[in-house]
């Protein structure tokens, strides 16, 4: 389940117990939102769930300058300080589908394979130095995750279903059947799922289709 953080102690705790009832164990925090505060990991802790903890970086390219490198290094060594006494927290995770969007713009833009080394340099300074260094110093006992998706294997098939984790999201985004998800047979499935209608009272706040513009 991924877990999209929000303000409220009490939808948390809602949130929470719903999982429970599932029989769901873990719980990520996923890189595009934040980490969260502490009220979410009492919950956690009391709950006996499992945190899936991944680092703030999602699906982009970051600066590659020693300055930015640095300030990544010290707010990752807070947050990891701060955490690493949970009893919920199961995995560092580095960030969100970066490593297969880089691998993926390789393949997609030949033309663009230069250009694409040099970012392919700054991720791996980031994410298989920088703060795998920062997990191993100050929280030498929990696993670190370069990204999720990921083999393990840096840029070798990020998505693929023989080893790590695996993002699938071909029904809704690609249009595909839910039967198609009996054809997937991933070693740990981290992401997959179907877009929820919106909130109804936002609908509410829609103009209806005769006062659209």
């Amino acid at each position: 389940m991924r877990f999209r953080p929000v303000s409220a102690i009490h939808i948390w705790n809602a949130l929470i117990a719903d999982a429970a009832a599932a029989h769901m164990n873990m719980l990520r925090v996923w890189a595009v939102d934040s980490i969260e505060e502490n009220a979410f990991y009492d919950l956690c802790d009391r709950m006996a769930f499992l945190i899936w903890q991944d680092f703030i970086f999602a699906c982009g390219i970051y600066p590659e300058e020693d300055a930015f490198a640095e300030n990544v290094r010290v707010e990752a060594l807070e947050n990891v300080r701060r955490l690493r006494h949970r009893a919920s927290l199961a995995l560092w995770c580095g960030n969100n589908e970066m490593e297969a969007g880089l691998g993926g713009l390789e393949v997609e833009q030949p033309e663009r394979a230069p250009a694409v080394q040099s970012l392919k340099a700054g991720y791996d300074r980031m994410f298989h130095h920088l703060l795998p260094d920062v997990v191993a110093a100050e929280d030498p006992d929990r696993p670190y995750w370069p990204s999720s998706a990921s083999s393990g294997i840096p840029f070798s098939d990020p998505n693929g279903q023989q080893r790590g984790d695996t993002h699938y999201w071909d029904v809704w985004h690609g249009r595909k059947p839910f039967t198609a998800y009996r054809e997937q047979f991933p070693r740990f499935m981290s992401e997959f799922g179907f877009q929820a209608l919106r909130l109804t009272r936002r609908s509410r706040c829609m103009p209806s289709p005769k006062t659209r513009i």
